[in-house]
């Protein structure tokens, strides 16, 4: 079948649809017509009935989703506070290991330093240079056991004094009271380090700052969220209208009464059986 014949065959299905629904409603209004004034009563108190629940409840759902969309934003506010502090500002990979900042901490070989506990200091500079400035404390980050394993013997061969030290060779080096890292660096990436020793010094004068921030936004955004998951007024006030629709059969009601029990539909008069021979017990 070609795309004229398939398009054909759509409408032809589309308009067979409507005129079907439009002959069910042409020949239920016809019954409606047919009926007597006491079943149609009770024809239009359950269309009514039907009606009023499905609007209290249509009104009921919009309520629900705006105060859960309330709910997630405050949810999302309060899940982005407690990002800050996280965000990764830079990162560096030596020829022993990478090096990684975030905004409270930083990421070593050696093990990551927490920039709350303590200065973090990052120095970067060649390996005679730095036997010659930092020889008291590599010295001591050696002995003390900050620099272990292979960073340790990096430092304590770089501290021979017999070992003669090329000037080319570039190292990146971290001290915090927890951690000591010692990165072998390419010669040519020389302006990247110094720029990431350069933020690390940085972000460890800043990090109480920061810190405070994301305390008092934490604070804000979980009192937002306490507020708006407290806020349930229009919430309880659309549930109590459901309820109060639902409930409301009084025009229902007193149709099936003004009707004979015979001419109810089948369900209904058995309904109404019951509660005629209940009656009677209680008499």
């Amino acid at each position: 079948m070609d795309n004229a014949g398939a398009i054909i065959v759509i409408v032809l299905l589309i308009a067979a649809g409507i005129g079907g629904y439009f002959w069910y409603k042409k020949r239920e209004q016809a019954r409606v017509d047919a009926m007597p004034p006491e079943e149609r009563e009770v024809y239009e108190a359950e269309r009514e009935y039907k009606s009023n629940v499905k609007s209290a409840q249509t009104s009921l759902a919009l309520v629900q989703r705006e105060y859960d969309k309330c709910v997630k934003q405050a949810e999302r506010g309060l899940a982005q506070a407690q990002q800050i502090g996280t965000r990764k500002l830079r990162s560096y990979t030596g020829k022993n290991g990478a090096v990684v900042l975030h905004e409270l901490h930083v990421v070593t070989p050696s093990g990551t330093a927490n920039l709350l506990e303590g200065e973090c200091r990052a120095a970067v500079d060649t390996a005679g240079n730095l036997v010659r400035s930092q020889r008291t404390t590599l010295t001591r980050m050696v002995v003390g056991g900050a620099l272990a394993g292979p960073f340790g013997a990096l430092a304590g061969g770089m501290l021979k004094k017999k070992q003669s030290q090329d000037d080319r060779e570039l190292y990146l080096l971290i001290e915090s009271p927890t951690v000591g890292a010692l990165i072998a660096c390419n010669p040519d990436d020389g302006a990247k380090v110094r720029e990431l020793a350069t933020m690390i010094n940085t972000a460890s004068r800043n990090a109480a700052n920061v810190n405070q921030q994301r305390i008092v936004a934490i604070q804000e955004a979980q009192a937002s969220l306490d507020t708006t998951r407290q806020n349930t007024q229009a919430l309880e006030s659309g549930k109590a209208e459901f309820a109060r629709v639902q409930a409301d059969t009084a025009r229902l009601d007193a149709a099936k009464s003004a009707m004979p029990v015979a001419a109810l539909p089948s369900s209904v008069a058995a309904a109404a059986v019951v509660e005629i021979a209940a009656a009677e017990e209680l008499s």
